[in-house]
């Protein structure tokens, strides 16, 4: 069973301050060697560990694609042209490191997001299960009876002023190691990266509540 989504129109995302990420991709294979830094994370559902750079991912399977996503850790890795170009418009809140993808050491980057938002609104509508008993930052899903949406009280974020940031929950299965924040980008963001034309990638509008 697929989670219930809505292909939101134009107009209607152009309209949303914040626009969520979804990833219809997600071929990066997990990484070899020690690549985690677990200190100051959740003891329980290991929220907050970090990922050690550079990563390097045994097999390249991205392919033609300009930009992939790993399922289980919840990083990017694309192409380093579109980062160049990324960052060339004036992007904010992303960081860049070198990764391995098999043999090619050189033409793509994983990409990091550096801020975190505060916690969505308890009007969000958003499927609850397995919470970290620890944390509470863990095991938030989608919905497969009516839509996800993400909802965020004004007054936490009116005063953003980056680009891409990712959510202070963490999605996935965490009692079986994955666990990953979503991330949600500007209307500048968002208006730069459909230009870019991308297919992987899909939009659906954050609702801000005042």
């Amino acid at each position: 069973m697929n989670p219930l989504t809505k292909k939101y129109s134009d107009t209607e995302l152009q309209s949303s301050p914040l626009i969520r990420v979804r990833f219809a991709t997600a071929g990066i294979d997990n990484p070899d060697g020690e690549y985690l830094n677990e200190e100051g994370a959740c003891p329980i559902c290991k929220s907050n560990r970090l990922l050690v750079h550079p990563l390097i991912i045994p097999t390249n399977r991205i392919g033609k694609k300009k930009i992939d996503f790993n399922f289980r850790y919840g990083f990017l890795v694309l192409d380093k042209r579109l980062i160049e170009e990324l960052k060339a418009a004036g992007l904010t809140g992303l960081e860049s490191h070198s990764i391995s993808l098999g043999k090619n050491h050189i033409d793509f980057k994983s990409l990091s997001v550096k801020n975190t938002l505060p916690k969505m609104s308890d009007q969000s509508s958003v499927h609850k299960y397995q919470i970290c008993p620890n944390c509470g930052r863990s095991g938030h899903y989608d919905n497969y009876e009516i839509e996800t949406r993400f909802k965020y009280n004004y007054l936490n974020i009116k005063d953003l002023k980056a680009d891409f940031y990712k959510t202070w929950e963490y999605f996935g299965i965490w009692d079986m190691g994955q666990n990953f924040q979503e991330i949600i980008i500007s209307q500048k963001a968002y208006k730069i990266l459909k230009q870019q034309k991308l297919r992987h990638l899909k939009f659906e509008p954050i609702e801000i509540i005042k």
